[in-house]
C-alpha cells in the first residue's frame, strides 16, 4: 500500500515576515489527505521557515487525533523563535486544543467551540493489562492538563479542570476567555459602526420595518433609489427627474429647505411618509 504524499498547508507573507499554518483535518502519524496533519510535516515546514518570519498564524478546525503527534506539534510551535497566534476556526477538539493551547495569543471565531476530554485508548488483554492501561491513561491525560492550566485563570482550578475533561465538555469562546484557555474573541464589525454608505443604513432601516416581508425586490429597489436621489439632492448634487409612476408615496416639497434634513434624513418628515408607504405595502 503506497501513503499519498501530503504537502504541508503552510503559506509565506509576501515580504517573509509572517506565515499561516492550516490544521484542518486529523492530528495523525499517517496523513491521508491533504487536511491532514502530523508533527513531522509541521517540524519540517516550521524549520523551513525564513529566519524573517517573526509570527506564525495556526488556523485550526480539527476533532483531534493521535495524542503523541498533538503534543510534538504543542511543542513544535511553543519552542519556535516566531510569536505564536493560535486561531479556532471552527472545532479545536481533543488533542487538537492542546495544539490550540500552544499559542502565545489565542483567538477563537465567535462561532467556534474547543472540546476538552481525557485520553482513550483501544486496549486488549486480560485485568492486569486493562488496570495498567487505565493508569498509562492518566498520566497521559495529564499532558493535556498541563498544557491547559499553563494558561489557566484562577476561575479553572485543577478540580475544576477535572470535572471538565471527565464530563467530555463542549467550551465556547466566552467560556474559554473566562478560564484563560483564550486571550481573545473574534467578533464580525459591530452593525453600529460608523458607515459612509447611505444605502447600508437604508436597507438596515427597512429590514427593522414589521411590515417588509409584503414588499417585493423591484419595489424596495425603487424604494431605496428614491431615498440615495432625496440624500443627493439635499447635499447639493443635482438630482434627474424622475417620471411619477404612482407606485411611490408623494413627498413633502416643503422640507426642501431644512438644512438638517440630510443629518436627520431617517427622521425627516418625507421619508417618513416614504417609510410608511413601504411598511404600508401588502
Amino acid at each position: 500500500m503506497t501513503i499519498p504524499t501530503v504537502p504541508m498547508q503552510l503559506l509565506t507573507s509576501n515580504d517573509e515576515t509572517s506565515a499561516n499554518l492550516s490544521i484542518m483535518g486529523d492530528i495523525t502519524s499517517w496523513p491521508w489527505d491533504d487536511q491532514d496533519s502530523s508533527a513531522m510535516d509541521v517540524s519540517k515546514a516550521l524549520a523551513n521557515l525564513p529566519s524573517t518570519v517573526s509570527e506564525i498564524f495556526v488556523h485550526i478546525n480539527s476533532y483531534g487525533g493521535e495524542v503523541a503527534e498533538g503534543v510534538a506539534i504543542y511543542n513544535a510551535l511553543r519552542s519556535h523563535s516566531a510569536k505564536v497566534t493560535t486561531i479556532c476556526e471552527g472545532f479545536a477538539c481533543s488533542i487538537a486544543s492542546v495544539i490550540f493551547m500552544a499559542g502565545d495569543e489565542r483567538v477563537m471565531r465567535d462561532s467556534s467551540l474547543l472540546m476538552l476530554h481525557n485520553a482513550s485508548m483501544i486496549m486488549t488483554g486480560d485485568a492486569n493489562d486493562h488496570r495498567k492501561a487505565a493508569d498509562d491513561l492518566d498520566v497521559i491525560t495529564e499532558l493535556s492538563k498541563t498544557a491547559y492550566l499553563s494558561h489557566a485563570t484562577e476561575s479553572l482550578t485543577r478540580e475544576k479542570l477535572d470535572e471538565i475533561m471527565d464530563a467530555e465538555t463542549w467550551v465556547t469562546p466566552e467560556q474559554a476567555l473566562e478560564w484563560g484557555l483564550a486571550t481573545d474573541i473574534d467578533k464580525p464589525e459591530d452593525s453600529d459602526a460608523p458607515s459612509q454608505s447611505a444605502r447600508e443604513l437604508i436597507m438596515q432601516r427597512l429590514t427593522e420595518l414589521p411590515n417588509t416581508q409584503f414588499v417585493t425586490e423591484e419595489q424596495m429597489q425603487r424604494f431605496v433609489e428614491r431615498i440615495e436621489r432625496i440624500i443627493q439632492k439635499d447635499k447639493g448634487e443635482d438630482e434627474e427627474d424622475e417620471p411619477d409612476t404612482g407606485d411611490e408615496p408623494d413627498t413633502d416639497d416643503d422640507d426642501d429647505e431644512d438644512e438638517d434634513e440630510t443629518k436627520q434624513f431617517f427622521e425627516s418628515s418625507r421619508l417618513s411618509q416614504l417609510f410608511a408607504g413601504l411598511s404600508n405595502k401588502q
